[in-house]
């Protein structure tokens, strides 16, 4: 992954938290996608000037996802992906596509 996001220019703390999103999007994929095969996804990564776009595409039903106001409790055993994702980029989504869905995001690089 690293590799990557280097080829598209993004580099030290940015490749680090564009990692950790990527990691956590396909995370969610394999766990909750239920696409065919089961567990495969595809990740996008896009840059326009100091914004990178990553989407992790996969077989899913398209689900609307709503933004945590709270981060999880201490004890919880899920539910940090999505605020992770939340609180490191600027921006994120949902969208359904031909095959099933994407989960994007938008992280500052410059």
């Amino acid at each position: 992954m690293l590799k990557a996001l280097r080829s598209h220019g993004v580099l030290g703390e940015a490749a680090d938290s564009a990692a950790l999103l990527v990691t956590e999007l396909a995370g969610n994929a394999v766990e909750h996608a239920g696409g065919r095969p089961a567990g495969k996804f595809t990740v996008v990564l896009g840059r326009r000037d100091e914004w990178l776009r990553i989407e992790v595409r996969d077989g899913g039903r398209p689900l609307t996802l709503r933004q945590r106001s709270s981060a999880p409790e201490v004890t919880a055993t899920a539910g940090r992906g999505l605020f992770l994702v939340q609180a490191l980029s600027g921006s994120w989504g949902v969208r359904s596509t031909p095959g099933g869905k994407a989960v994007w995001c938008v992280l500052g690089v410059c």
